[in-house]
């Protein structure tokens, strides 16, 4: 894939190819606001990983993406713990795992 990074030192923009494209800025990254923009954002107590994938670079014995529309989730025994996969695009699968990362004080 073909994404354009902006360099954080003198702004300038260069377009690179990759094979995969972390984005691991957290919630005030810059790669958050140049996809969905300027918004007020709102913290849950949840830490949450996502993973975009090219369903045919996987392994089909060990992984098979679910048809479109449907998610395939595992919760696990505490309350919060998610992992989920499903099609988001033609071709592309979405991984999301979730923990509780911070309890509010009532």
């Amino acid at each position: 894939m073909k994404v354009r990074v902006k360099s954080r030192h003198d702004e300038q923009v260069q377009e690179k190819t990759c094979r995969v494209l972390v984005g691991a800025g957290g919630v005030h990254s810059t790669l958050r606001t140049q996809l969905f923009g300027e918004k007020e954002l709102q913290y849950h107590g949840k830490l949450m990983f996502r993973a975009v994938m090219n369903i045919q670079d996987l392994d089909a014995e060990i992984c098979r993406c679910p048809p479109a529309g449907i998610s395939v989730a595992y919760q696990g025994d505490e309350k919060g713990k998610l992992f989920v996969f499903r099609k988001t695009a033609r071709d592309i699968m979405t991984i999301t795992a979730m923990a509780v990362f911070w309890k509010r004080q009532s």
